[in-house]
């Protein structure tokens, strides 16, 4: 049930999709269904938005009763009908890439893990043309990751976005490895065109405990085309669509990543361990994570779960204004500009933390060390231009805790964790010293 959810007839419809595939129940929502009112034009186009459009024709194709396949516009059929031999076309040529990558990287040794999409398409949905992708991900351990780097640069691949500073090249990827979770998009005009190679599953600057040794050894293996590759436990793809889903995208970018929970949740069925899903979920740090997705996918798609699993997880206390906006975001697809967008760390300036701690916490923002900030600027070591760029930090610094002090000054104290979606989502250092005892 949506909470005081206004929706379009179009997304209504859409929605009564979803729910007669994940739902596992009666498809009587759909069937009852008046299209009369349906523009059809807009139910396409929110099913782009939405990235769900090859899947609405596979549900509708299936679930939709001859009766009413005589009222769906034969336009929109066909527009959703080349929407998934697109992405089958687009998926099924990019996969036989893929497979060249893997099997050169096993005959070096390098095992890879699929993410998201390219381990959803086809061992999820089952279908390669029924999740549309932006980019291919997989993932190889950080001390492989240089090796790897090298064979795809001997592939032919190269990273798109610094191909016109070719010279900044080498500092700008060592910045990348260091301060992110995976290289650079990479392109291969014979190969994929967009490939992101990781070694975490989210940013090392959020507050999270994520196993990644344990990650790997709970891989399962798999194979395609007789090509050996691993993929991740049930239990880690729940956290990990939920932490990309969280932090990654902040929940606007439609019900897609709630298709990819419910279809994860179905299919696996009952070889989900939902007691050590909780368990992980704390000792990342993704209970809240996991807690609203899974929430989400109930309440919009009518995913069912069982029974105590949400009452588990429900965080303490819980603001039914931070279900309220994610729920929002979904729909509206755009947030708010929380002021998160300007603090790395938000949950260092919560009320339990002392002035002088937070004090503290700037100072050492801005004074980093010369050679951490020659990096940062991509600038020679020894060069005394980085002296300079301390006078950068501290006016960019001055700006934007100003913008957060205003931000405070006009919230309520109890607002600014309960009803700020993006900061709520992180936990604070008393959480997570807590799980990690």
């Amino acid at each position: 049930m949506l909470n005081n959810m206004k929706l379009l007839p179009e997304e209504q419809f859409i929605i009564n999709c979803l729910r007669s595939e994940f739902s596992g129940k009666s498809t009587d929502e759909l069937k009852n269904f008046d299209l009369s009112h349906i523009d059809w034009d807009t139910a396409y186009e929110k099913s782009i938005q939405w990235r769900v459009a090859p899947l609405l024709y596979k549900i509708i194709k299936k679930q939709s009763p001859l009766s009413q396949l005589s009222s769906i516009s034969e336009g929109f059929l066909q527009k959703i009908k080349k929407a998934y031999v697109r992405t089958f076309l687009i998926n099924r040529t990019n996969f036989n890439k893929l497979i060249k990558v893997m099997k050169i990287f096993n005959e070096e040794g390098i095992k890879i893990m699929l993410l998201k999409g390219s381990h959803l398409a086809q061992f999820v949905y089952e279908n390669v043309g029924l999740r549309p992708m932006v980019d291919i991900d997989i993932m190889v351990k950080k001390e492989v990751l240089h090796k790897a780097e090298v064979l795809l640069f001997q592939m032919g691949y190269d990273y798109i976005q610094m191909s016109q500073i070719a010279q900044k090249q080498d500092s700008l990827i060592e910045r990348k490895k260091r301060s992110y979770h995976h290289l650079a998009l990479l392109s291969n005009p014979k190969g994929i065109n967009n490939l992101e190679v990781h070694w975490t599953l989210i940013r090392t600057s959020l507050p999270l405990n994520i196993d990644i040794e344990g990650l790997w050894e709970r891989a399962k293996g798999e194979k395609i085309n007789r090509t050996e590759v691993l993929v991740p436990s049930p239990e880690d793809n729940l956290l990990y669509i939920s932490l990309h889903a969280s932090y990654n995208e902040k929940f606007i970018c439609g019900v897609r990543p709630l298709c990819d929970i419910a279809a994860i949740v179905n299919h696996y069925d009952n070889k989900i361990d939902w007691h050590r899903l909780q368990l992980r979920a704390y000792e990342w740090g993704a209970e809240k994570s996991l807690y609203l997705t899974l929430r989400l996918s109930r309440d919009i798609l009518g995913l069912s779960l069982p029974g105590s699993v949400l009452k588990t997880l429900k965080p303490v206390p819980l603001n039914e204004k931070i279900f309220l906006e994610a729920q929002k975001r979904i729909f509206s697809m755009r947030k708010k500009e929380f002021m998160v967008k300007f603090i790395k760390h938000p949950e260092k300036f919560s009320s339990d933390i002392s002035l002088l701690k937070k004090i503290s916490y700037i100072f050492n923002s801005i004074f980093i060390h010369p050679h951490k900030l020659a990096v940062y600027y991509s600038l020679p070591p020894s060069s005394k231009r980085v002296y300079f760029y301390y006078f950068v930090r501290i006016y960019r610094n001055i700006v934007q805790y100003a913008k957060f002090l205003i931000y405070l000054l006009t919230h309520k104290k109890a607002d600014f964790y309960n009803y700020n979606l993006d900061t709520w989502l992180i936990p604070s250092n008393s959480e997570k010293v807590k799980k990690t005892r």
